[in-house]
Order: structure tokens, then sequence, then C-alpha cells
């Protein structure tokens, strides 16, 4: 998330251009380079023999309250830009997740859905 928050949509904070992740990259290049540096972690941690990771995805970062209130649009519960740039993270850190799991059948990783768990249930809170 930090990823994101910190350094991808640094300039929303007004930071002082230190980063400028989402000027150089669209947000599906930033999640595949991301990605990329996940899987080289990932590799490491098994040659260490780690056999059984859980790997959270992101978090709902545009329905987060300071998000809503500065980049809230039109009502919506959530802002988009945020919403679909932790969309396509957690897509791919899925895909990522599975193929691993194909990859290293000695070992189980295991893709937690942050945005879903935290997601209302129709009906239920």
């Amino acid at each position: 998330m930090n990823d994101y928050i910190h350094n991808y949509f640094a300039w929303t904070w007004g930071l002082d251009g230190t980063y400028n992740s989402s000027r150089l990259y669209s947000t599906q290049d930033y999640a595949t380079i991301l990605i990329i540096q996940y899987y080289r972690q990932l590799k490491a941690l098994y040659n260490l023999g780690g056999r059984k990771v859980a790997l959270f995805g992101l978090g709902q970062l545009g329905c987060t309250p300071f998000i809503v209130k500065n980049w809230g649009y039109k009502g919506k519960p959530c802002s988009d830009i945020f919403s679909d740039a932790e969309y396509t993270f957690n897509y791919r850190l899925k895909t990522l997740v599975d193929g691993l799991n194909k990859l290293k059948p000695d070992a189980r990783f295991t893709f937690i859905n942050s945005t879903s768990i935290l997601q209302k249930k129709e009906g239920k809170l």
C-alpha cells in the first residue's frame, strides 16, 4: 500500500516531486513493476525455506476517508483513480500467487483479498 500512497500517488499529497512514478508509468505498468519485485522477494524467501506464505492484497485505497474527502467525485463512496490502481495490483498479485502454487508444488502461497473482507455484504455489516 505504501508503494502506492507514498510513491505512485505522491503528487496528490503535494509532495516536492521526489517520486514521480505516476508520471513515468501507467497504473498497469506500475503494478507490473511491483509484481516483478514481489516475485523476486518471494523467490528469495522460498530459497531460504519459506513454504507457507500469505499475501494480502491492497485494501480499499480509494475508499479511505482522506481520499474520499479530497478526491471523491459526485458523491461516490470511493475515488476511482485509486480504486482502479488497487484492482489492477490485486488482480496481478492473485495471478502471481496462482502461478507460484503451480511452479512450487511443495509450497503454499495464499492470496488474501483484503478488499472483499472489508466490503459491506448486502444486508449485512
